[in-house]
């Protein structure tokens, strides 16, 4: 999280978007912190890996959103 700190608010708004959805428990088969964790780094190692910087003045953290949905989803 300190190399990449938009990491952390990724994580915070998609662990309240399973939670408005019911599917934050993992005891009900829905994804928790440490998944989603996990799958959020390696979104954003596969981002720094194509040269872009996610934490850049001109990083969208609603074009990050929608491109880990797109890419997870």
């Amino acid at each position: 999280i300190k190399l990449i700190p938009s990491i952390k608010s990724l994580v915070i708004v998609l662990k309240c978007f399973l939670y408005e959805r019911g599917i934050s428990e993992t005891f009900q088969g829905g994804l928790g912190s440490y998944c989603l964790t996990l799958l959020v780094i390696s979104f954003m190692q596969m981002k720094v890996l194509q040269n872009l910087d996610p934490d850049s003045e001109e990083a969208d953290m609603g074009l990050l959103l929608i491109d880990f949905l797109d890419y997870y989803g």
